[in-house]
């Protein structure tokens, strides 16, 4: 896509969410009103934490995500718009309103940006400036976020006949251009590749995407497990 056309995206993506905030306040408004639409920027969250339930996510002590979005962990909170510049980034329980993070992040217009949580005890995070280019007809476009805290990640990738091995930190992959065959994931934490876990993706035409790996918490056993979760833009 080109970036004339990822502008035109952008611009409709704000127009379309200041609709679905018609009923805020007026304060708000007022300072919505005050911003060209071009220079707003757009975030995202992903819950990988390996510990909580259901999280607020506030700007400037402004929550966004609404009441029914209860961003548990595995949860993704789709864009939303807000202001450019230095922002406060709070994260707290939905439960009790408990701030777990207090955090100064910087934006910048028209650009998008995510937010992975994670970790076992504490809340940390990765922030990504996202550079979304659609791929090309019948091809897909995914990354990979390794959000258990401390480990580094082996990931084996079978897409026909071809093998690609990656192993990552705690961090967040460039994208990578991938066709629509089935693809065949063996994720195991370094060095325990006995605990490997199997994971089957099938990419659509044009698919944005990360897959994300993280450590969460089995309510069942009560035990740290690795599990997944595929966000589709």
């Amino acid at each position: 896509m080109r970036l004339t056309q990822q502008i035109v995206v952008f611009l409709i993506f704000v127009s379309s969410s200041l609709l679905l905030n018609s009923c805020a306040k007026d304060d708000m408004m007022n300072e919505y009103n005050d911003v060209p639409s071009s220079e707003f920027a757009a975030l995202s969250v992903f819950n990988g934490l390996g510990f909580g339930a259901g999280l607020d996510f506030s700007v400037d002590n402004k929550r966004i995500n609404q009441g029914n979005e209860q961003l548990q962990p595995g949860d993704f909170l789709s864009f939303k718009t807000i202001f450019p510049g230095n922002r406060t980034i709070e994260i707290s329980t939905k439960a009790n309103g408990t701030v777990l993070l207090s955090k100064a992040m910087e934006f910048k217009g028209s650009n998008f940006y995510s937010v992975f949580l994670y970790g076992r005890t504490y809340v940390k995070y990765l922030l990504t400036q996202d550079d979304f280019v659609v791929p090309k007809d019948r091809m897909a476009s995914l990354r990979f976020a390794n959000l258990a805290e401390g480990k580094k990640v082996d990931i084996q990738i079978k897409q026909g006949n071809t093998l690609q091995k990656l192993s990552i930190g705690n961090e967040v992959t460039k994208f990578q251009d991938f066709s629509m065959e089935v693809m065949e994931l063996q994720v195991s934490f370094q060095g325990e590749t006995e605990k490997a876990k199997t994971i089957s993706i099938t990419p659509s035409s044009q698919m944005l995407g990360t897959i994300c790996i993280y450590e969460g918490l089995v309510v069942q056993t009560n035990q740290h497990d690795l599990l997944h979760s595929v966000i589709k833009y």
